[in-house]
């Protein structure tokens, strides 16, 4: 994944966590203001992430990144503006899910088929124009 998507992807788990916590603040969708943030930031974050998934080329990568980094984030933002629960197990949790994400938006497709595949259409194509060419 290049740095772009990445960057996109740390982008849309800022605007969701954002979103998150105007969710909190918004008294379960009780109160205007907050529920515009909630809304206006879930849109952001989704644009933001189309656009990772799009630049990353495949779903899952981009997307496991922007719900890892989300993740910490939300963990984070609750523990110092809520005062919620830090404890050993929930950050080796947290640990894991970072983990997890970044090696598989790391990691390279070592899937040959899709690039084969891609070659026969491209070889195929060439021997039907040249049929073509020499036919006429």
């Amino acid at each position: 994944m290049d740095i772009r998507a990445v960057l996109l992807a740390v982008a849309a788990a800022v605007t969701f966590t954002g979103s998150g916590l105007f969710m909190k603040a918004s008294s379960g969708l009780t109160r205007l203001l907050p529920t515009v943030g909630v809304i206006v930031l879930a849109i952001c974050g989704a644009a933001l992430n189309a656009l990772a998934v799009h630049r990353a080329g495949e779903l899952g990568p981009a997307y496991v990144l922007v719900v890892g980094v989300e993740t910490v984030l939300a963990f984070a933002l609750g523990a110092v503006a809520f005062g919620e629960r830090i404890s050993a197990a929930r950050l080796a949790a947290i640990a894991l899910v970072l983990i997890g994400a970044l090696l598989l938006a790391s990691s390279e497709s070592s899937d040959p088929a899709p690039a084969a595949a891609a070659n026969a259409s491209s070889a195929a194509r060439v021997s039907v124009e040249a049929s073509f060419s020499t036919a006429g």
